[in-house]
């Protein structure tokens, strides 16, 4: 989660948008991982 918030605020994502990019990246991380692994 750490590496996302630096990315978001290396690119300007603004603050107040950034708990729910994260919780988009997560979700995909973890639909991915559920992909590789089936």
């Amino acid at each position: 989660m750490v590496i996302v918030k630096r990315t978001l605020n290396k690119y300007g994502y603004p603050p107040d948008k950034q708990q729910a990019a994260i919780d988009t990246v997560l979700k995909q991380a973890e639909l991915l991982a559920d992909n590789i692994t089936a």
